[in-house]
């Protein structure tokens, strides 16, 4: 039977403690970037979503004779208007707008929605 087993398995776990710390430490920039990613993927779809919106009020308010690009772009959070473009014609809709960057690796990014309303005779 050996006694000093406990002790050298002791000294092993603790030598492996400090390993795991330094391989999370390398891990964080990863999962920093991996976090980032994702908020970007979140953006660019609540952008698609406020662009798909858009399009269904302008092409509304240009069948009803209202002006539906100014509509349009009013519908837009105050944040995405810049760099967004409305276009109306015949009850047909088309928004563009730019995607805000979290990162700049995807960037510019934007996204367009279209939108068709029948025209009231």
């Amino acid at each position: 039977m050996n006694l000093n087993a406990p002790a050298s398995l002791r000294n092993h776990l603790l030598a492996q403690r400090g390993q795991v710390s330094l391989e999370l430490l390398g891990l964080i920039p990863l999962l920093l970037l991996v976090l980032l990613v994702i908020l970007q993927l979140g953006v660019a779809v609540y952008a698609a979503q406020q662009a798909d919106g858009a399009a269904r009020i302008a092409a509304r308010a240009d069948t009803e004779g209202l002006n539906g690009a100014a509509l349009g772009a009013d519908a837009l959070d105050s944040w995405l208007r810049d760099g967004s473009t409305v276009a109306v014609s015949a009850g047909h809709a088309s928004v563009r707008v730019l995607v805000p960057g979290v990162l700049n690796l995807f960037h510019p990014l934007y996204v367009s929605r279209t939108a068709d309303m029948p025209v009231r005779r």
